[in-house]
């Protein structure tokens, strides 16, 4: 039984490891900047509207886009995810030396 509470725990604290990564919409500009943020809004041939990291709002004409894509970056890029990764994977670890603390009451 101690052998699958403790497989359990692992298995748990390793979850937050594999949402390392986020998809985040790229604008390349005519002008050679790049933005990257979340689109919120596009309105074909006329205006896009992203939202950057720090929250701010920007909206350019589609005739100073050169190209709009998506990537994926890791949390390591971004600090306030980064922050909320540590968060969860803490909340993970305090929630698994509980089960195992109850598991060990239990038995």
């Amino acid at each position: 039984m101690k052998k699958i509470a403790i497989l359990i725990a692992m298995a748990m604290c390793s979850l937050p490891i594999f949402a390392a990564t986020k998809d985040v919409d790229v604008i390349e500009l005519k002008n050679g900047n790049i933005i990257k943020g979340v689109v919120v809004e596009n309105i074909p041939n006329k205006t896009i509207k992203i939202e950057k990291n720090d929250k701010s709002i920007i909206i350019y004409k589609y005739d100073e886009v050169k190209k709009i894509t998506t990537e994926k970056i890791e949390y390591k890029e971004d600090p306030s995810y980064l922050k909320r990764q540590v968060q969860g994977t803490a909340v993970a670890v305090v929630g698994v030396v509980l089960a195992i603390l109850l598991i060990g009451i239990v038995l």
